[in-house]
């Protein structure tokens, strides 16, 4: 009877060495984690848990404020693209050759793009036009 306590303390020794090892390993993956602003229990249960999975995973975490900084700042320059983008280009008026940029311009009949009033072909569809003669 002896023996058996004996080999069960020795096997629950064993047990409690592998879950003290699984702990203190789990710190890693949670101090990588904690340092980005993530919770560090929640980190320190996953490391613990799964080291293997969890480590690689707190390497490659990003900042979340770090990620929303970059997330506002790529938002505003979106906005300025379509700003920009929007303000060179205007529409033409209601009529068959509008002006853009001092530059008489008209709709190709056949592509519906905005061409200059002078091209006799389309750069968009390659087709005859006919030229506008307007009075100066």
């Amino acid at each position: 009877m002896n023996s058996n306590l004996a080999r069960a303390s020795l096997a629950l020794g064993e047990h409690m060495e592998i879950f003290l090892i699984a702990v203190v390993i789990g710190l890693l993956p949670a101090a990588i984690a904690s340092g980005k602003g993530h919770n560090f229990v929640l980190w320190w249960l996953f490391g613990a848990a799964l080291f293997i999975v969890a480590l690689p995973c707190a390497l490659i975490l990003k900042d979340p404020k770090k990620q929303a900084a970059e997330a506002a700042r790529d938002a505003a320059l979106a906005a300025l693209v379509a700003n920009t983008s929007a303000a060179t280009r205007q529409a033409p008026a209601s009529s068959e050759t509008a002006t853009v940029d001092a530059d008489p311009v008209k709709k190709c009949p056949w592509c519906a793009e905005t061409i200059k009033a002078e091209a006799k072909i389309c750069r968009f569809c390659d087709r005859e036009v006919e030229t506008l003669a307007h009075a100066d």
